[in-house]
């Protein structure tokens, strides 16, 4: 997965065209990171909801399950958003 597949695209000879894609492709990986941000608080959510609210220990486990599924679904989204990052703006600097 270390292979960009950006490293073939030399700097100096974008385009106006290709200059607005790398603007498209940044505020697209905005998104992205917005929605592991969303899916994180939806497990979080989730799992506080099913610990509170159900007595059932099968309910409780999973929403003790749901905590750190949560942590790790954001830590992936994180480390997604900065590795895209840093390719796009070595693109165009």
């Amino acid at each position: 997965m270390s292979d960009s597949p950006y490293k073939a695209i030399v700097p100096e000879t974008l385009s106006n065209a290709d200059l607005l894609a790398i603007g498209r492709n940044k505020m697209a990986n905005e998104r992205t990171l917005l929605a592991y941000v969303r899916t994180f608080l939806s497990f979080i959510v989730a799992g506080v909801s099913l610990i509170q609210f159900f007595n059932v220990t099968s309910f409780v486990l999973l929403g003790y399950l749901l905590i750190p599924v949560a942590v790790i679904i954001m830590i992936i989204g994180i480390f997604r958003f900065i590795k895209a990052k840093r390719e796009l703006d070595n693109l165009h600097k």
